[in-house]
């Protein structure tokens, strides 16, 4: 060397971080030979690949790599020497100073390199009393952990639960907290991978994940799932006593049963406990036959937070059951329900309830495909037999219901193969030939059912997908903000007392443009009261105020039942006032109690011209805003709503705008009142000015065609009852007494007047000679001899307390031609067929005779009339009620019955 090394005051140690490209890197401490510098990459240390130089300078030198060390690795460089003296001086020698310096240089750095090794090493604090750090001996210390006594010293602890034991492992967890062991901490929250759980979706992990459960029941801790998918083969059940679920992974169920239970029936409660994540999925979809394949089962929760994350594949996705003791006052986030048959199910079992919980979100889907033949719902309230009856004010905050019901049947709407509809009866069909419908839906159980240029097979019998079951008679439940896409025209079907329950959609859609008209949707009462409220933000609804709640002031529920003939030509209808605005409309207040064009069709009246209206009149001094709505049989949308307004002197008024309504209603000078400019199904909400003091408000028919009317309410939306009168009649011929039961044994008195449902005739006959009827029983071969009167009930074929009467000698044709014309015991008309004349068959719910025969076309016979061109055939419509003819002497054939009754006459009165 040609000057001795100078060892400054440099750490023998350097660390890079290698880019990718550099392959030098400098080292700022001096080495005294080449083999002094250790060189690592990543902490392995490398043998060769690398040259260092400038050994023997005080400044330090160069390590250059063959190849730069890849971009991130760490490079460290150190000087390592071994412990030695480079010099040894002689007795009397010669002392140079180069050679002292050389040596002195050499143990400095030797000492830098021991400094830096031991402060990498644990140490004790300098002001710390001196410690022995001295170690038992091998035997001595053999299964112990080093620690630290209550003095802070080294010491030796012996581990209750084995060398690897968390349980003498301390743990503090932040400045100023107590100190405990880590196992103590782990033990808070129990993993179920800690019990064996593999969580791969193949390995059973049903033990692991119960024992976990069992071991959280037992100690009061919470139990995590984490990611992953853990296969059960039976239902999993964590006790009352653990603490809360979290999940992140899922639990699926291999078995039957259902998957997850939390809780037990019984009387004891989850008190404010937490569950979060919860996700159960079935690892084959559920033929939803039995309700014990439940996703999620919670007992008696009280106050609670609950997450049900995810739910599928199951019969009822998850089910809140209060037994014993209630499920209450939690608050409750809903996720995904899909493919269940019940999404969710709030239960009362005996002695439990349901009561004050918040629902927030919720997606209730399933597959269009999936169980089309069952009936379906997104939230049910049920019970047990001795389970409370009014679960009441739950909440449910922004819920969606896609159950994929069936669309209803709509007339004039293009249909593609393979679409299925509701038709008549609520029965299924399945488009079998594409096109556009006619105006009767489909009905029967035939394949190819002609409808318009679209032919449908039957499918099924009806079911239903309903948002809303409410089994139990729940009470102001609300649904606010909720959202229904192609789950059919029931909101919410309520049985028992339910009453007061509320809601409301934001939207509403997917059952086809008609499908999705405003007022298309409804609540289904099948209970003992209708007292709940739906609201539509995109329906009529929107206009009953929290604070003004609808009043039901009239209604006709069974407009036909109502509706029955006065004579040949006109219909009285009972509750109802009649207006007839041909030629002219009155000026006054005057309606009618029967008006002719207007007939009576199977289960509705029809209103065939704009100038007839059916309805009523309201005394409006002391209300002023009204909700009228009406229902229409077939769901056709004819007919037109008409508001006729009187002021106090009984007056006409025709100027103005003295009420406005939901949609636009214009003054119709032919009519004498404000009617609407289009059928629609909506309910007409408006509003009087206070020059109003007397209403007509009804429907009429249009120019689109008749209005077949099956319903109609009007309902005041204030607090008041204004008073529904059914005004002047200008043709009252005062009360007629009409039969209410069908001729049986028994006397029947002079005077007395029987209703003549036939086709033809008289409308009434009135007994002349009281008499007590006979009978006869519709067996062959059976002879009606003499000068009797004869009775035909048809089952089927004649509504409820109504029958044929001809009075006088039997003189007419054979008793053998008593038939019943009932459509659903005829044959349906078929295309292309060959009829011979007196052939019988039903089409559209109506029924037709031939009288010409041949080969039928391809649409068949529709509406009612006579001379009806059918390809090569022409029909005659025939009522769906009982024909009759008979003479002195005759047969009876068929299964019709008959009464005789000797000794009665009747005469005819119109």
């Amino acid at each position: 060397m040609a000057e001795h090394i100078q060892i400054n005051d440099v750490s023998p140690r350097i660390q890079y971080v290698a880019d990718g490209a550099t392959a030098d890197f400098g080292f700022p401490f001096a080495i005294f030979a080449a083999s002094d510098l250790q060189v690592f990459i990543d902490g392995a240390q490398q043998g060769s690949g690398y040259t260092a130089s400038g050994a023997g300078q005080s400044g330090g030198g160069l390590c250059r790599f063959a190849a730069a060390p890849p971009a991130g690795a760490v490079v460290t460089l150190r000087r390592r020497l071994p412990i030695r003296r480079t010099s040894d001086f002689q007795e009397n020698g010669v002392l140079r100073a180069r050679v002292l310096n050389d040596e002195l240089d050499y143990q400095t750095a030797a000492i830098q390199q021991l400094a830096d090794d031991s402060g990498r090493a644990l140490h004790f604090d300098a002001a710390d009393p001196v410690p022995s750090g001295a170690l038992p001996p091998r035997a001595a210390r053999a299964g112990r952990l080093l620690g630290f006594g209550s003095d802070g010293a080294p010491a030796l602890f012996s581990p209750a639960g084995g060398i690897g034991s968390a349980e003498n492992v301390l743990y503090t967890p932040s400045l100023g907290a107590g100190a405990g062991t880590v196992a103590a901490k782990l033990a808070e929250t129990l993993s179920v991978r800690d019990f064996g759980a593999a969580g791969d979706g193949a390995t059973d992990d049903t033990q692991a994940i119960q024992a976990a459960f069992d071991a959280a029941t037992a100690r009061g801790a919470s139990v995590l799932i984490p990611d992953g998918s853990y296969r059960t083969t039976q239902p999993v059940t964590l006790g009352v006593g653990a603490f809360g679920l979290h999940m992140r992974g899922e639990i699926l169920a291999a078995g039957q049963g259902g998957a997850l239970r939390i809780g037990q029936p019984g009387s004891q409660r989850l008190w404010g406990t937490r569950y979060t994540g919860l996700r159960v999925r079935r690892l084959t979809q559920s033929d939803w036959s039995s309700e014990a394949e439940i996703g999620i089962q919670i007992f008696n929760a009280y106050a609670s937070e609950i997450g049900l994350e995810h739910a599928e594949g199951f019969t009822i996705g998850a089910q809140a059951f209060g037994d014993a003791n209630g499920f209450v006052y939690c608050r409750v986030t809903l996720g995904r329900f899909y493919n269940n048959r019940i999404g969710l199910d709030l239960r009362s079992g005996q002695g439990g309830w349901n009561n004050q919980n918040t629902f927030i979100g919720g997606t209730f889907q399933l597959q269009s495909t999936l169980h089309p033949g069952l009936d379906r719902c997104g939230i049910r309230f049920s019970r047990t037999a001795t389970g409370y009856d009014n679960p009441n004010n739950n909440l449910f905050l922004n819920p969606s219901f896609e159950l994929r019901g069936v669309q209803d049947w709509w007339p004039s709407t293009a249909y593609a193969v393979g679409t299925r509809i509701r038709g008549a009866g609520g029965r299924i069909y399945v488009a079998v030939q594409a096109g556009t419908s006619g105006a009767g839906a489909p009905s029967g159980t035939g394949s190819a059912i002609a409808d318009g240029s679209v032919r449908w097979d039957y499918a099924q019998a009806a079911f239903d997908s309903v948002p809303v079951l409410m089994e139990a008679a729940g009470r102001a439940n609300m649904l606010i903000g909720a959202r229904n896409e192609g789950s059919g025209r029931i909101i919410a079907r309520e049985f028992g007392d339910a009453l007061g329950n509320q809601y409301d959609f934001a939207y509403v859609g997917g059952q086809g443009a008609a499908g999705n008209a405003i007022g298309g949707h409804y609540i289904d009462y099948r209970g003992n009261l209708a007292g709940s409220v739906l609201h539509l933000a995109n329906g009529i609804d929107r206009f009953a105020a929290a604070d003004q709640p609808l009043k039901l002031i009239w209604q006709v529920a069974d407009v036909r039942s109502a509706a029955n003939p006065y004579d040949a030509t006109r219909i009285f209808v009972q509750g109802c006032s009649l207006v007839a605005t041909s030629p002219a409309p009155e000026r006054r207040l005057n309606t009618f109690r029967q008006l002719n064009n207007l007939e009576l069709r199977p289960g509705a009246l029809r209103v065939g011209v704009s100038s007839r209206g059916v309805g009523t009149c309201v005394d409006t001094r002391a209300a002023r805003r009204f909700l009228f709505s009406y229902a229409l049989d077939g769901q056709a949308q004819a007919g037109r709503m008409l508001v006729r307004c009187f002021d106090a002197d009984d007056r006409l008024i025709t100027t103005g705008q003295p009420v406005r309504a939901s949609r636009a209603l214009t003054f119709n000078a032919g009519l004498g009142g404000f009617f609407s400019g289009s059928e629609s199904f909506a309910p007409l909400y408006f509003e009087l000015d206070p020059e109003v003091a007397t209403i007509w408000v009804g429907i009429t028919g249009s120019a689109a065609g008749p209005a077949d009317i099956t319903a109609l309410r009007l309902f005041c939306v204030e607090g008041h009852a204004p008073r529904v009168f059914p005004g002047h009649a200008e043709d009252d011929p005062g009360p007629v007494a009409i039969a209410v039961a069908a001729p049986s044994i028994g006397t029947h008195d002079l005077g007395a007047l029987v209703r003549n449902v036939a086709a033809t005739g008289p409308s009434h006959w009135e007994c002349t000679a009281g008499g007590t009827f006979g009978t006869l029983a519709g067996v062959a071969g059976t002879t009606i001899t003499g000068t009797a009167n004869l009775f035909l009930a048809s089952a089927g074929g004649l509504a409820s307390g109504e029958y044929v009467a001809v009075a006088g000698a039997v003189a007419a044709a054979s008793v053998a031609a008593i038939q019943r014309y009932d459509a659903a015991a005829v044959t349906a008309w078929a295309a292309s067929t060959a009829y011979t004349a007196g052939t019988v068959v039903a089409r559209g719910g109506n029924v037709y005779v031939c009288v010409t025969a041949g080969t039928s076309g391809s649409t068949g016979p529709s509406g009612t009339g006579n001379g009806i061109a059918d390809g090569g055939c022409t029909w005659n419509s025939i009522t769906a009620r009982a024909t009759l003819s008979a003479n002195a002497t005759a047969t009876v054939s068929g299964a019709a019955v008959a009464y005789v009754a000797p000794g009665f006459a009747a005469r005819a009165r119109t």
